[in-house]
């Protein structure tokens, strides 16, 4: 039944994924795939992840991908050493993503299987806790929406930073239609993490801030409630000097706290 549902999701967004026009879509067929998938949680190691992955189908990689970017962001935040390395690795499995919710699942197995796993990680526990929320932040419809209102106001990103982990999923999809390939994360969980703001390791710093400087950047946050997170993020990113910068979320209840949303909603329910 699981695997049935999240096919049929899976088919919609990558076969119609330029045709978001009808809520028909979402109301008839998403939200009750949505419904169903939010009642799950996923907890399993890192290196699990990974073996698991070469057995699945389509549908089922695109859904569990963006796990091993939420157990190398944990993993990279406490490692005491081989920080470039922990750096290098990270980007090269968002790239695994990217090629993935691009379409090209094949070749992204081919790149995740030529990648080596640091030894420390493969230990690390990921858990993906349930969140109706952000699962409906990847609703193609806001999305969509979203990046009409970019569109029209021409701003056109070289960078986006995904924030916090509910982000991921929903950010892959969003980086893939505005077809941007420099994707970095910071975590600012201040809800499934109980962070207190954004955690960026002072050994990446360096690395992001020589990427970002006098570039365009856009912040995505799969959902904003009062904004704190987002802004905090802003905080930290404008220290980077960026050429400019720009707020995106597909769902806010603070439509004034981002420069770009989706859907203005009183409940993310």
């Amino acid at each position: 039944m699981l695997n049935n549902d999240i096919q049929k999701l899976v088919n919609i967004f990558r076969e119609e994924s330029q045709y978001f026009d009808s809520n028909f879509l979402f109301e008839r067929k998403l939200r009750p795939i949505q419904d169903m998938f939010s009642r799950y949680e996923f907890l399993q190691w890192f290196s699990q992840s990974i073996d698991a992955l070469k057995e699945q189908n389509d549908c089922d990689i695109l859904l569990k991908l963006p796990l091993l970017i939420r157990g190398i962001v944990d993993f990279s935040i406490d490692v005491t050493e081989d920080h470039e390395g922990i750096y290098n690795y990270k980007q090269q499995i968002i790239q695994v993503n990217y090629l993935a919710f691009n379409g090209q699942t094949q070749n992204a197995l081919e790149l995740l299987a030529s990648t080596e796993t640091p030894e420390g990680i493969k230990e690390k526990i990921i858990i993906d806790k349930t969140d109706r929320a952000s699962w409906s932040s990847t609703n193609p419809i806001f999305l969509d929406c979203l990046y009409k209102k970019m569109v029209k106001q021409g701003y056109s990103p070289n960078h986006i930073v995904l924030g916090g982990h509910g982000a991921y999923r929903a950010g892959l999809m969003f980086a893939t239609m505005l077809g941007i390939n420099n994707i970095h994360t910071i975590r600012c969980s201040l809800h499934k993490m109980d962070d207190k703001g954004p955690i960026l390791p002072e050994y990446e710093k360096k690395s992001l801030g020589d990427k970002l400087r006098g570039s365009t950047v856009l912040i995505y946050e799969e959902d904003v409630e009062c904004g704190r997170s987002i802004e905090s993020l802003k905080k930290l990113v404008m220290e980077f000097e960026p050429k400019e910068i720009k707020t995106a979320t597909s769902q806010t209840k603070a439509p004034r706290k981002t420069d770009f949303y989706g859907f203005h909603c009183g409940s993310f329910f």
